[in-house]
Parts: structure tokens; sequence; C-alpha cells
């Protein structure tokens, strides 16, 4: 699973950017924008790699022992395909949410994108707790 979600994220952190990229590069911008728009980038980016650093922990966790609580992915648990390609999808839902505010105010889009991958990152290091835990549990034994 390592070795395809690397390139995969690569791809979906290329193809996310690439479209911003592309139709900024004929407009003149000040110095605000470019930050702005950097900083948009930059979520966009990490949008991608918060959700792969989810399924990967979340895969951790399944495989130590753990149980998948989300009803609507627990019949995809045991399945990791599934499970990175449900969170590729989230990342891209969650992408052109944060394209579609920033089309009116691109300050909240940022804000909005750091605090869903704030929570995303909170809960892939709840999820490696929880494989850690489980594992030390199953050791003793």
């Amino acid at each position: 699973m390592r070795i395809l979600t690397v390139p995969v994220m690569c791809l979906c952190c290329l193809l996310a950017g690439a479209r911003t990229t592309l139709a900024q590069s004929s407009i003149d911008t000040s110095r605000e924008d470019t930050v702005v728009n950097a900083a948009l980038m930059i979520t966009f980016g990490t949008t991608y790699l918060v959700q792969m650093y989810d399924a990967y922990t979340t895969v951790k966790a399944i495989r130590a022992g753990a149980r998948e609580l989300n009803p609507i992915l627990a019949p995809l648990s045991d399945r990791p395909q599934a499970i990175v390609a449900v969170d590729l999808a989230r990342a891209t839902a969650i992408s052109f949410a944060v394209r579609s505010i920033a089309r009116r105010n691109r300050i909240a889009a940022i804000a909005v994108g750091a605090g869903i991958n704030s929570a995303y990152l909170f809960v892939g290091i709840h999820n490696n707790s929880v494989a850690n835990r489980m594992r030390a549990q199953a050791a003793p034994r």
C-alpha cells in the first residue's frame, strides 16, 4: 500500500495545484495576492497529504486489531485500497469546497481548509495511538 499511496498522493497534489497555477500565470498580482495564492496552494496540497496520512493510520490501526467506528466506512475496512480511494475522494471534495469558498473570500478559504486539515490530522494521530496501543496489548501474549 505504501508504494501505491505516495505516487497517487503526489499526482493528486500536482493536479490540485495545476489548475490554480495555470489560472494565475497570466494575471499580474500584488505581493499580498501572491502570498494568499501560495497559502491556498499549500492548503490544497496539505489536504491530500493529511487525507493520505489518515488512510495510512486507519489501515495501520485496523491491521493492529482495531475496528472502524465510522458506520459508512466499516464495510470497507477489510480493503485498504478502498480506504485510500475514499480518502482521496474526500480530499478532492474538500479541495473543491475550499476552491468554492475562495471565489468569495480567499482568507476564509484558507482558514476553513486549515481547520479541516487540522481536524483530520488529529484523527490520524488518534488512529496512530490506537494502533500503538493495540500492538502493545498484543505483544505480551
